[in-house]
């Protein structure tokens, strides 16, 4: 492959974002300019410095077009929606099915009784209300003008993840993986429109956030905590294996990742009783790192 070919094909990989016809005419455009420098006796790299580098190149093009390109507005409505889908699912869990206790004292004051409550025990309807309003925020973006879409994202972005720390390691931390694929839809759209999705760096990060549970895994079983068994070692090859393909730019290894953060979650919801914020962060940063790979990562 010669200079002009690698150059075209790095252009292409970064203007995924736009369809095929918008891509195959910004790239007959560059022909035709390289074409132009070779018939007056200019180099292949000096006609490259002269157009910019792929990563200018695509700046400059998905400028020039304005609207959000059809792989830029598919990933932030996927990532929003699936925000959506998820928050309702852990509005019903916190709401309805996380335990809590209320100690009751006879009349004689002998005997305490732990009785088993939920949130809408404790608040009635306004438990659920206050469990909803993570989604109406995330809901915003999808229902502003195209125009407004950005701004919204990264404002409704901010005020999940307040909504999490403020609320901590109660009702407000079960909530962070909305906030999690929130910032996924902020990020995701942005990398695609600057560079046609996310580069080795990006995928690199992505990758080792894979690998914690799988290095988790390690400690214990260096220290001792864990025994030696084959379900851990098989998921510490797994995420050893999607995280390496994740790297390399697979799609496929980023849908692979969404897929066990939403099991999960979807763990939790099953067995309230196992219910713990360190298995929702887990899950959730599993989903929205997964799906925005899958959604965003181009091969380099």
């Amino acid at each position: 492959m010669n200079a002009q070919d690698a150059y075209l094909d790095d252009v292409r990989r970064r203007l995924d974002g736009l369809t095929r016809t918008q891509r195959a005419t910004v790239l007959d455009d560059l022909r035709g300019h390289l074409a132009d420098a070779a018939d007056a006796g200019r180099s292949d790299e000096e006609a490259i410095t002269a157009l910019g580098s792929p990563t200018e190149i695509a700046a400059r093009v998905y400028e020039e077009f304005g609207s959000a390109p059809i792989a830029v507005e598919r990933a932030r409505r996927a990532l929003l929606w699936t925000a959506v889908g998820i928050g309702i699912a852990l509005a019903v869990i916190v709401a309805f099915l996380l335990p809590s206790y209320t100690t009751i004292v006879d009349a004689d004051g002998l005997e305490e009784l732990m009785v088993p409550q939920n949130l809408f025990d404790v608040m009635g309807l306004a438990g659920p209300l206050i469990c909803l309003v993570p989604e109406a925020v995330v809901l915003v973006p999808l229902l502003v003008p195209e125009r407004d879409r950005n701004s919204t994202t990264l404002a409704a972005a901010i005020i999940l993840t307040a909504f999490s720390i403020v609320g901590g390691f109660t009702i407000g931390g079960f909530f962070t993986p909305v906030a999690m694929l929130a910032w996924g839809a902020v990020i995701t759209p942005w990398r695609l429109r600057a560079a046609g999705g996310f580069s080795l760096g990006w995928r690199v990060a992505g990758a080792a956030v894979v690998l914690l549970p799988a290095l988790a895994l390690l400690g214990g079983l260096l220290t001792g905590t864990l025994g030696l068994r084959v379900v851990s070692v098989l998921m510490m090859l797994v995420a050893a294996a999607l995280a390496v393909l994740m790297v390399l730019g697979h799609r496929a290894a980023g849908w692979a990742v969404a897929a066990l953060g939403a099991i999960t979650l979807l763990s939790v919801l099953l067995n309230a009783g196992m219910l713990a914020i360190a298995v929702v962060w887990a899950g959730g940063m599993l989903l929205a790192v997964g799906l925005s790979h899958a959604l965003g990562a181009r091969r380099d």
